[in-house]
């Protein structure tokens, strides 16, 4: 592979990371309103295209603010986004239709 190729290969991963962390953080406004600092900075400095693509996925289904959270400090990098932790539905209140 030539340089040239090298090249625009970087720049395009470069700015899929960049429109993920946009997305992401588009995501996280339009379901909680406002997101901190903190959070947005560590959004910023994430570096793996398939991190970026689980914390949408995540963000997308998590009921809560915490619960995104700790899956965005987690250590681990589990795919699978499963139990009750993702459902973006809550239980209704009892005596509600």
């Amino acid at each position: 592979m030539d340089i040239q190729n090298q090249e625009y290969e970087e720049n395009f991963r470069k700015a899929a990371l960049e429109i993920d962390k946009s997305d992401l953080l588009a995501i996280l406004e339009m379901r909680f309103q406002s997101v901190p600092c903190e959070m947005i900075s560590h959004i910023q400095s994430i570096t793996e295209g398939a991190t970026l693509e689980r914390l949408i996925l995540v963000a997308a289904n998590v009921p809560d603010f915490e619960s995104l959270y700790d899956e965005l400090t987690s250590s681990s990098v589990p795919f699978g986004i499963v139990g009750e932790s993702f459902n973006p539905i809550s239980t209704p209140a009892k005596g509600t239709c």
